[in-house]
């Protein structure tokens, strides 16, 4: 974008950044009604989408072995969509603790599959940290001698 075409749409942005904050305040301000509407919304989307996938289990999978699955797929889509419409202070308390159990799940899994490997070496062999905390031991009496192929050539730098 120019600084003629940032000039000429300044007041569209300023305008733009004050709608965007106060809808921000806004919903922080009323984050009760924002959560249930939010949940309100997703249910209705499970309603469609369970609609829509009974409607593909019938029209489309009548060759499919899982035909019957699809179908039930979208009943339960349906059925769990109308019960958050229904309810949607109770999907929310259902789907905050579903998360909530799913990270502390998540993490547990996490601290035990840490503890399986803490053994294990992290860094491979030519890894420069390896190099960093490991360096490699060396007879200060011997010469050291650097050879670093180049071309068909071998130079030595030393």
């Amino acid at each position: 974008m120019e600084s003629g075409e940032l000039k000429k749409n300044w007041a569209w942005m300023l305008v733009l950044g004050v709608i965007f904050t106060t809808l921000g305040v806004a919903g922080l301000l009323l984050l009760p009604l924002m959560t249930i509407t939010s949940v309100a919304v997703f249910g209705a989307f499970m309603v469609v989408g369970g609609a829509l996938q009974i409607a593909q289990g019938i029209a489309k999978t009548k060759d499919w072995k899982s035909r019957g699955l699809h179908i039930l797929m979208g009943i339960i889509y349906v059925i769990g969509g109308i019960a958050t419409l229904e309810n949607p202070v109770l999907a929310t308390t259902v789907l905050t603790l579903v998360l909530g159990f799913s990270l502390i799940a998540i993490g547990a899994i996490r601290i035990g599959v840490a503890f399986q490997n803490k053994d294990v070496n992290q860094v491979g062999p030519d890894d420069p940290l390896r190099r960093r905390h490991n360096p490699p031991r060396r007879n200060d009496s011997a010469p050291v001698a650097l050879v670093k192929p180049l071309g068909n050539r071998t130079v030595r730098l030393s």
